[in-house]
């Protein structure tokens, strides 16, 4: 028997036994060695499935046209020539400045306070309420004995 005869013998043997078809065995071994060396590179396995569920024309495709988009802003600036520039906010004053705004809580805030002071004083009642009947039930019990 030749080397390649018995190689495929033992392909045949090791994928019955497997319970697989000589290419499916062969595509599994292939998955497997592919994981391995990706392992052994430090990729993980994750990366593998997404790598696989991409088609590689797509992803290069991606890069080019990331490649072409302009990276930051250009010397000419973004408005082009052709076109005046207005001032937008209509402050009247000087183009980027406005006029300071206080700090300080933000409208509707005493709203929400309220709402939570009122559910507060709710909650403290039902506390005292619970503590009374506990109390209760437990000089119950005493008196009992």
């Amino acid at each position: 028997m030749a080397l390649n005869e018995r190689q495929l013998k033992l392909q045949e043997d090791m994928a019955a036994a497997a319970g697989l078809s000589v290419p499916e065995w062969r595509k599994r071994i292939a998955e497997e060695l592919m994981i391995k060396q990706a392992r052994a590179n430090g990729i993980p396995d994750w990366a593998l499935d997404m790598a696989r569920a991409v088609p590689t024309d797509m992803i290069r495709d991606i890069a080019l046209r990331d490649k072409r988009a302009p990276a930051g802003p250009s010397s000419a600036g973004i408005i082009p020539s052709s076109q005046q520039m207005s001032n937008v906010r209509g402050t009247g004053g000087p183009v980027g400045w406005q006029h300071e705004i206080p700090l300080g809580p933000p409208p509707g805030v005493n709203y929400a306070d309220r709402l939570m002071d009122v559910q507060d004083q709710r909650d403290r009642l039902e506390l005292l309420e619970r503590e009374a009947r506990r109390q209760a039930l437990l000089k119950a019990a005493e008196s009992k004995r």
